[in-house]
């Protein structure tokens, strides 16, 4: 017994691959004691505040009111190509930062050797901004005029006194109230609604 002990003791192929996983084992259980016990691992951003020293409510108040700062006048930048437009969403939207939190933490304090894996994870989370009326939100779409973009050029005839003029048409490209509620809805799902939104135009 004692022989091959030694064996495998003085097998490199063995120990090399084994004393490797052993020392990253140990460097990963003490990320999991290092990281703490609070309601957030260090380092955790939430709609880009740092919550990592935090307690929930804490948190909670500092994103209600970074929302009320951010969406006390909403008003969403558009362009499509040269052109630019103003979605006014300002009092049509909700957010729900306390039930949000309390999923995120929960997820953060979990099990002690899970922390590790949550600290080398992405930290960073987002609790979304959601539209409250969807009718509110089409009317202001049309109200930005957005839906009048559309350089397709449709075939005309002209009678003249004694000939017809024909202009052909040529394929453009327009925007769509599908496409433009999807944006935006994205944007504000990824809390990320300050930047001037491009346009995606159907063919």
């Amino acid at each position: 017994m004692n022989i091959q002990y030694k064996q495998l003791i003085n097998n490199k192929k063995v120990m090399i691959p084994a004393t490797i996983i052993l020392i990253l084992v140990i460097i990963y259980l003490a990320i999991c004691f290092m990281v703490g016990s609070g309601d957030f691992l260090s380092h955790t951003t939430i709609n880009g505040i740092q919550v990592g020293d935090m307690t929930k409510q804490e948190a909670v108040t500092a994103l209600n009111q970074q929302f009320e700062k951010d969406t006390k006048q909403l008003l969403i930048k558009m362009k499509a190509n040269d052109q630019s437009y103003t979605v006014d969403l300002t009092g049509n939207v909700s957010f729900e930062a306390s039930q949000e939190v309390e999923k995120i933490s929960q997820k953060m304090k979990g099990h002690f050797f899970t922390r590790g894996y949550y600290y080398l994870k992405n930290k960073d989370f987002i609790v979304p901004v959601k539209i409250q009326d969807e009718e509110k939100l089409k009317e202001a779409i049309k109200k930005s005029e957005i839906l009048k973009y559309d350089t397709t050029q449709k075939t005309t005839y002209e009678l003249g006194e004694q000939k017809i003029i024909f202009t052909k048409g040529t394929n453009g490209e327009k925007t769509t109230e599908t496409l433009t509620i999807q944006q935006i809805q994205q944007a504000l799902k990824d809390y990320d609604f300050h930047k001037e939104i491009i346009c995606q135009l159907e063919q």
